[in-house]
């Protein structure tokens, strides 16, 4: 089969569960790299916690980061597509945030926000303590709804809210201009409605003239099902859940087990 180009998703997809790239997978994104073919990462975290990655891997064409709200151009740091929430819509979700004292954090270009009280922020931290300090990722303290409300947030995200206040929230916001999305248990990705990472691959195929049914994608949780539903080619890894599965056109070995070169040699050579 012809594959011009392959999306992959980061944690529980090209990551093993200890945040690492298997020799494996590094083998295999080299040899696609030889052939021509181009590399794509798209992932909900922001674009500022992925170039650490993109440096050690080197070869990576571009980085869809915040489920498809940014794409930058790897090789020039050229910022090609932007999907801002809107103010009005931050302003609320904070305050209803900061009201609940519920634990969320919010991306801008170049940094991450937290609440003060916030304890997902510890995974930026331990990141920072492993990244050599141009790729550390600058962590800032907001201290109300306003202040994020002046910034340009790509993505909000809420950790550990339980479900009935998830389904307060969702109610309370249902009529808003933005979409929620899972990229991992236990925490709702917030961005602007017309944002996936889906739109995003089809934008960049779009821009470099590659045909979409030319192009492959892995993933593993419900924000990859866009991707999946826009290429031509989409491999499940086998951590992904049932769900995610049935979308797939292949469903690969795990994150642990190197489950992207596997599926790559199995399906897409």
């Amino acid at each position: 089969m012809k594959i011009d180009a392959i999306v992959f998703d980061l944690d529980g997809t090209l990551l093993n569960d200890k945040k690492e790239i298997s020799r494996e997978n590094r083998v295999a994104l080299e040899e696609l790299r030889q052939a021509g073919i181009k590399i794509i990462l798209a992932t909900g975290r922001n674009d500022v916690y992925v170039k650490g990655i993109v440096a050690e891997l080197g070869g990576i064409e571009a980085i869809i980061s915040c489920n498809g709200a940014s794409i930058r151009r790897s090789y020039t740091d050229e910022i090609i597509y932007s999907q801002f929430l809107d103010k009005a819509s931050v302003l609320e979700i904070a305050n209803h945030c900061f009201t609940g004292k519920f634990d969320f954090t919010a991306s801008v270009y170049g940094a991450m926000y937290c609440v003060e009280y916030s304890r997902r922020v510890n995974i930026f931290h331990e990141y920072n303590q492993q990244m050599p300090k141009a790729y550390r990722v600058p962590v800032k303290v907001m201290q109300s709804a306003q202040e994020l409300a002046q910034q340009d947030v790509l993505k909000m995200f809420i950790w550990q809210m339980a479900g009935r206040e998830q389904s307060v929230f969702l109610e309370a916001f249902h009529a808003a201009a933005i979409t929620v999305v899972s990229s991992e248990n236990g925490g709702m990705d917030v961005s602007h409605a017309e944002t996936s990472k889906g739109k995003a691959i089809a934008i960049f195929a779009e821009r470099y003239n590659i045909p979409l049914h030319r192009i492959a994608a892995f993933g593993d949780y419900n924000n990859d099902i866009s991707m999946f539903e826009t290429v031509g080619y989409s491999v499940a890894m086998g951590n992904a859940s049932d769900k995610v599965k049935t979308h797939a056109t292949y469903v690969t070995k795990t994150n642990n087990e190197a489950g992207v070169a596997w599926g790559i040699k199995e399906y897409l050579e």
